[in-house]
């Protein structure tokens, strides 16, 4: 009788649940006008696509692979190598350097004293930096006590005793360095997936001689002495900066890794520009050093001879440039920072070394995007770089480890998109975490920069990005499109009102701008063919003259294309704009067929991201200052080195391919 009343129980619950006829006809309607609404957004965005892939566009992006045989095997080329006697000269002179600097006593001794510093144990360490701090502490006291000489600060102290106490641990420790490294498991990440030390160079035997042991007690001795004249932490980071350059010498693929990461961080020296070039210059030299030694290799493809073609343009016109010495000096620098790209093309020859590069980027940025949310919260108000009529309920605009909010903007506009490529490629719960939280905090920081041309580049930016991810990013722009109405109820009144001020020509920002850009048009056309020069000193010396009343302060034209039409005339803009396409048209050659799906998405993260800086330059001169100009070229580097290490990955596949069909075809059958 009791499972009766259960059964009946149950078959009237269901009853209750059942829903009336003419609900469920209205649910199922909406369902099929919303699946309706999404096939026919699937279904135009299909035929978008396929008009791009197989229309004028896609012809145009699929002319690469022969516009490269083209330049590898045209005129220069046969100009330069097809005469027997100038090969038999570069050898003889390859032959000569390479001997020379083979015995070269700086690099031997270089070498002797990495390979120390790699398996000395760690109580070497341990003398040294005790003696330091201890000796650091004892100049603190002196210069307390001499009254003519003006006293330590408590930095001096503090630093003394960090050292002691760090060093402690070391004193007393039987391990080699080596064997430190690869007992942590953090240490051994760093120094093998983050800088690429061969497991051959950590397995090397520890060193362990009381002579030397002394010899380091000695000079942590002389180092703490120094501080008396020099600051402790000066004289550390300059220790540090020489062991870096050993290993630079013998991997000059890490001085590219360590100069991408600590670019933002330069912030914190007196000179920033002057250590970059100096970072540059050095692993520019160990790595001609290899290749003369023919232990690295150098490749110029079309776009590296475009890029080196405006590079020269960039040099001859401070030449005859109006800013004289200033604007030669502004072109060598520009120059020297512009090797970075061949240093990335050239030494980052496999996906490992091209992903560690990508990892430095993604890592100091992300530290930069941090800075600048704190910055927000944290910092004090300042109306600096905003117009208090229009915006008097923003707080401040945030610019990190930068001057200005919009070089931070755009700085962080061009790394976003290799974070976008680790969240994407996340496996595990943990890395989807990870680089969910990095994402969100680019988005915040650039957010906070208030940059209306950072907010746009970024919309363009994601909808590319996303759009090569799959092309069912069509759907979630319907439905963005279709929530606008509701989007005012969502965000910050603030964040509305300052986007809808792009149109608003009564921002002192804007009409500083529109402003800017007609006196820069007025200068370009009396120096439309040959431009004035490069340089902040040529444009100071020849925009006045051009500029409304009150706008003659003007540093720099305010829009990259318009500055560079200025400074290098017709002939340059048109230089840097082919560059720029080949570039794009080698990229969208290779994503269309790439060799694997990770390198497909870095390329289109390089791609999207040049897309966004130059939706910024129209906007601003993004190449105002150094750091983010030299982090353009880099990223149009990593563009073309995962183009090439792909490339040259499937020719080999096809060549081993190709081996193993004649070898089958020449067997006899049994």
């Amino acid at each position: 009788m009791t499972q009766e009343n259960e059964s009946n129980l149950k078959t009237s619950s269901v009853k209750k649940e059942k829903k009336p006829k003419k609900e469920r006809r209205t649910d199922s309607r909406g369902i099929a006008s919303l699946s309706f609404i999404i096939s026919l957004f699937d279904r135009l965005w299909e035929i978008i696509c396929c008009a791009l892939v197989n229309g004028f566009w896609g012809r145009v992006c699929s002319g690469h692979l022969k516009a490269e045989n083209n330049f590898e095997h045209g005129f220069l080329r046969e100009f330069m190598f097809s005469d027997k006697r100038f090969k038999k000269f570069f050898r003889r002179i390859r032959k000569f350097l390479s001997s020379n600097i083979e015995n070269c006593f700086l690099l031997r001794q270089g070498r002797k004293i990495i390979y120390f510093f790699i398996s000395a144990p760690l109580n070497y360490f341990g003398n040294f930096g005790f003696f330091f701090g201890l000796y650091t502490i004892v100049v603190f006291f002196v210069r307390k006590m001499i009254p003519d000489i003006e006293s330590s600060g408590a930095e001096y102290l503090v630093f003394g005793i960090a050292m002691i106490l760090v060093s402690l641990p070391m004193l007393f420790s039987k391990l080699s360095a080596t064997t430190a490294i690869t007992k942590s498991s953090i240490a051994k990440a760093i120094a093998q997936e983050c800088l690429g030390i061969s497991d051959e160079m950590l397995a090397r035997n520890t060193v362990s001689k009381k002579g030397k042991g002394n010899l380091m007690l000695f000079f942590g001795l002389v180092a703490g002495m120094l501080s008396f004249f020099i600051h402790p932490l000066k004289l550390s980071l300059f220790i540090i900066a020489c062991v870096i350059i050993g290993f630079v010498a013998v991997t000059p693929e890490i001085g590219v890794v360590v100069t991408v990461f600590m670019v933002p961080f330069l912030s914190f020296t007196e000179n920033p520009t002057i250590i970059l070039c100096s970072c540059v210059l050095v692993t520019s030299f160990f790595y001609i050093a290899k290749l003369i030694r023919g232990k690295r290799v150098f490749k110029l493809e079309i776009v590296d001879g475009f890029v080196l073609f405006f590079g020269i343009v960039i040099l001859l016109s401070s030449l005859f440039s109006a800013g004289g010495e200033g604007s030669r000096n502004a072109a060598l620098v520009s120059g020297v920072l512009m090797l970075g790209y061949f240093l990335v093309a050239n030494l980052m020859r496999t996906e490992k070394w091209i992903k560690r590069c990508v990892a430095a980027l993604v890592s100091s940025a992300t530290i930069v995007a941090i800075i600048g949310i704190f910055e927000y919260f944290f910092g004090n108000s300042s109306s600096e770089w905003l117009d208090v009529r229009l915006f008097a309920g923003i707080r401040l605009r945030v610019t990190s480890l930068f001057d200005n909010p919009n070089v931070l903007s755009t700085y962080l506009v061009l790394i976003l998109p290799f974070a976008l490529c680790y969240a994407i490629m996340s496996k595990t719960k943990k890395e989807r975490f990870i680089s969910g939280i990095v994402c969100a905090c680019f988005l915040i920081s650039v957010l906070l920069t208030w940059s209306r041309g950072a907010w746009i580049a970024l919309a363009v930016v994601a909808i590319i990005f996303f759009t090569i991810y799959t092309r069912k990013t069509l759907r979630l722009f319907g439905i963005i499109i279709l929530a606008i109405p509701i989007v005012p109820m969502i965000l910050p009144q603030n964040i509305i009102d300052r986007f809808l001020s792009i149109l608003n020509f009564s921002d002192s920002s804007i009409s500083y701008r529109i402003y800017t850009w007609i006196g820069s048009l007025r200068a370009i056309k009396d120096h439309f063919w040959g431009g004035i020069g490069y340089g902040p000193e040529a444009f100071e010396k020849i925009y006045p003259g051009y500029a409304y009343s009150g706008i003659e302060a003007a540093e720099h034209s305010h829009s990259l294309f318009l500055q560079i039409l200025l400074a290098l005339g017709i002939g340059g803009l048109l230089t840097f704009i082919v560059m720029i396409f080949l570039f794009w048209q080698k990229c969208s050659e290779y994503i269309k067929n790439p060799e694997n799906e990770s390198s497909k998405f870095y390329v289109s993260a390089a791609l999207v991201s040049t897309i966004g800086a130059l939706i910024m330059g129209m906007f601003d001169y993004i190449w105002f200052n150094y750091r983010v100009f030299f982090i353009f070229w880099i990223i149009l580097a990593i563009g073309c080195a995962f183009v090439r290490v792909g490339f040259n990955e499937m020719e080999r596949k096809q060549e081993v391919l190709h081996e193993s069909f004649n070898n089958h075809k020449t067997t006899p059958d049994v």
